[in-house]
């Protein structure tokens, strides 16, 4: 089974080089942090998105990760409150 993940609050990305050495495709790292871009992008086989995660959509995350599924009005207000949770 393939799994594949985004590393929230990425940093330069420590836990996405660990997660890729153990098999885990990770499909993009988001950071508010201009500065994390350079050594994240260089040392891992991702893309860095320089984005306040409070401000990403259910539906950006679900391109993020290529799931071909229909979010439903509900899911994503769930997520979104989720979010918001998370960053209070």
């Amino acid at each position: 089974m393939s799994v594949s993940c985004i590393d929230l609050f990425c940093g330069v990305g420590g836990l996405t080089h660990g997660l890729s050495l153990e098999g885990v495709r990770v499909k993009a790292g988001i950071d508010v942090d201009p500065a994390c871009r350079y050594p994240y992008e260089v040392n891992n086989d991702a893309r860095f998105l320089e984005r306040d995660i409070s401000e990403i959509t259910a539906s950006e995350i679900s391109k993020l990760v290529n799931l071909h599924l229909k979010l439903t009005r509900d899911l994503h207000r769930t997520l979104t409150r989720l979010f918001s949770q998370i960053m209070a």
